[in-house]
């Protein structure tokens, strides 16, 4: 299943290590495509994805991983359009 994953931290981040969570999205495939933003094609349920990221999150911290399927709309993304576009083809 594809999905969005998009999150809030709470302390800034120049207070904050970032590296655990993006370890860990880039260990499941995932791909950033805005700043607090990435896409994943995963087996995982957006429960169970929720679960594993929310461990590397602080208690104020949010998180929001939702489904998604094609048609999108972009503009000006962190990946290039035609790695985007190949992400509803796979």
């Amino acid at each position: 299943m594809k999905y969005l994953i998009s999150y809030d931290l709470e302390q800034p981040p120049a207070k904050r290590d970032y590296a655990p969570l993006e370890a860990r999205l880039a260990q499941i495939g995932a791909r950033r495509v805005l700043y607090s933003e990435w896409i994943v094609d995963t087996p995982l349920t957006h429960t169970q994805l929720r679960d594993d990221l929310k461990k590397l999150l602080l208690p104020h911290d949010r998180i929001l991983v939702v489904a998604i399927t094609a048609p999108a709309a972009w503009g000006n993304l962190q990946v290039p359009d035609d790695e985007f576009l190949r992400f509803f083809q796979s």
